[in-house]
């Protein structure tokens, strides 16, 4: 060993390292090179898992993971780095640029624009989806774009949204609350969402706001030659665009117009509902992607109501479409109270009936006088009728063909058929 050291004093004109002190550091970087990688694998191997959709995870879980993976990957690098006597110096560069690549994405955060407080259905396209949220825009887009009959209405923006929270000063409160909760602890799920919905109630709406809100009703009921009471649907970011919001926030029909500044703070409150909350928690969303739209129309006197799709949807590879119906309001076509009238109806010739099925049909639901829903019997003579008319089902057929052609994949639509025999398309 002495001969050694004396020989490596010669070549390098100092005293020689203790070998064995190399060659434990050497040892020390290649563990913790292997110990980074096989965690580096089992991040990655848990997170593949997750997103098979048989778990359920937040954005706290990718945060956390990520934010894991890249400190494991950072030590791999300085491990290979000590192995390799700094040649891979270009890796940590490399791995900096990635890393703040992906946190851009994990913190970018939707801006609500800046916009009207109200706007009529006869100004609105999918280009205002993040301004009216997707059921608005909707509705404007099948209006002014595929040219259907919409019954008139107006859109309460996701601005407005904002400015009920800035005027209450509540945007903060509510991120903390939000930020609070996670998927893993379920049990104070119910508590944290009658939280939220008691501050959301609590608070004022802004008088610009409440005054757009009259404007607006009135302006409608100049068109519609009355006074008429409304349903009020939700309309969040998102909802009936990309991602899947059915049933998760509050749909309000038959609202007398006194009634709509309230039912409107009720709609923002649905946001906070334990099942809504579960579902924004579950897809990672931000706070502000829960940006909450309103739609707002005169209710339709329905004298029969369904479902239309453009594609059945058990036989896709056929050329036909699903209509459902019943008599009345159509919330009992999608209930399941009353196994509804089905026709399978073909695009060739249009309108031509494939199958019918008109089963009894003894109650229906109506409008209140005083608001909201009744039941009714049906007249006898329409208990086992049927609730459409060969020109119904061409024209609804005519308008799957139109929908498809536009939107370019297949759809599923709420219509009305009025007391005076129009078709409306209603969501």
């Amino acid at each position: 060993m002495n001969q050694f050291k004396r020989a490596w004093q010669r070549l390098t004109g100092g005293p020689a390292a203790d070998p064995s002190a190399a060659l434990a550091a050497r040892y020390a970087h290649f563990q913790r090179l292997l110990k980074a990688n096989n965690r580096i694998l089992t991040l990655m191997s848990d997170m593949e898992e997750k997103l098979s959709g048989d778990f359920l995870f937040d954005l706290a879980y990718i945060n956390s993971s990520v934010a894991e993976l890249f400190a494991e990957t950072r030590a791999l690098v300085g491990a290979l780095n000590g192995l390799g006597e700094n040649r891979y110096q270009e890796l940590g560069e490399v791995l900096a640029r990635i890393e703040g690549q992906v946190q851009g994405i994990l913190m970018r955060r939707r801006e609500i624009p800046v916009g009207p407080l109200v706007v009529d259905f006869s100004g609105l396209d999918l280009a205002w989806a993040e301004a009216v949220g997707g059921k608005s825009a909707n509705l404007g887009e099948v209006l002014n774009r595929v040219g259907l009959p919409v019954p008139p209405g107006f859109a309460v923006s996701t601005y407005a949204y904002k400015l009920f929270l800035d005027h209450n000063h509540l945007g903060e409160r509510l991120s903390e609350l939000l930020r609070g909760w996670t998927l893993a602890d379920l049990d104070s799920l119910a508590r944290v969402s009658d939280e939220l919905k008691a501050i959301i109630h609590a608070a004022q709406v802004p008088p610009e706001l409440k005054a757009a809100l009259e404007e607006a009703y009135d302006r409608l009921a100049a068109k519609t030659g009355g006074q008429p009471f409304l349903a009020v649907r939700s309309s969040a970011v998102g909802e009936d665009l990309t991602l899947t919001f059915a049933g998760q926030y509050a749909t309000y029909l038959n609202v007398p117009p006194e009634d709509l500044v309230r039912r409107y703070k009720d709609i923002l409150a649905s946001l906070f509902t334990p099942r809504a909350l579960f579902y924004y928690k579950n897809k990672g969303f931000n706070e502000e992607e829960m940006a909450m739209g309103v739609a707002v129309m005169p209710l339709i006197p329905a004298r029969a109501s369904g479902v239309l799709f453009t594609r059945h949807p058990e036989r896709p590879e056929e050329d036909v479409l699903l209509i459902s119906a019943v008599w009345g309001l159509g919330r009992y076509a999608v209930g399941g109270v009353i196994n509804p009238d089905q026709y399978v109806v073909a695009y060739d010739p249009p309108g031509a009936v494939r199958q019918q099925t008109v089963p009894p049909k003894p109650k229906k639901l109506v409008w209140a006088p005083e608001g909201g829903e009744t039941e009714v019997p049906v007249p006898p003579e329409e208990v086992n009728a049927p609730c459409l008319a060969p020109e119904h089902l061409v024209q609804l057929a005519e308008w799957a063909r139109r929908l498809e052609e536009h939107y370019q994949k297949p759809q599923d639509v709420e219509w009305a058929l009025d007391e005076e025999g129009r078709l409306w398309l209603l969501q």
